[in-house]
């Protein structure tokens, strides 16, 4: 059974070809605006004059503290990343510390000193990204880091 053209052709036309044609993006985006006001309005306009703020006192080498090179993120609940692990039937007691940016190297300093622990008990793990230590230290670590900021 054949078919007449017509048939063919009505079938074969996408109902996209139908519908009304929308102005293309690219206009669209052509007609924004991306520059600033080259000035801002003047004192007199605004009916507002600033007064000059006062110098802020340099702070003293001695009370800055240098800024911290590593972060460590929180879980979507709000915590921090600290986890205590038990492994070998519990005999195997770690604390893994997850969603560390930046530099490892002066958090895992932090963390022996802060601990009193050996230098081979903190691993850093440089494909994962996180830090084993032995032992269960969740609460310590976790109210070290706070008191770090972050």
């Amino acid at each position: 059974m054949l078919r007449s053209a017509t048939l063919l052709r009505a079938f074969a036309a996408p109902s996209r070809l139908a519908l009304p044609k929308a102005a293309s993006p690219s206009i669209a985006l052509a007609a924004r605006n991306y520059s600033t006001p080259s000035q801002s309005p003047s004192p007199e306009l605004t009916g507002t004059t600033s007064t000059p703020q006062p110098p802020t006192p340099p702070k003293s080498a001695l009370t800055a503290e240098p800024p911290l090179t590593y972060s460590v993120g929180r879980t979507p609940s709000g915590h921090l990343s600290v986890y205590q692990l038990s492994k070998r039937g519990g005999n195997k007691s770690l604390t893994v510390i997850k969603n560390i940016e930046g530099d490892r190297a002066p958090l895992r300093a932090g963390l022996v000193e802060l601990l009193g622990m050996e230098e081979k008990k903190v691993v850093v793990n440089n494909l994962t990204g996180h830090i084993t230590v032995k032992g269960h230290h969740k609460s310590v670590i976790t109210k070290w880091l706070e008191t770090q900021g972050l």
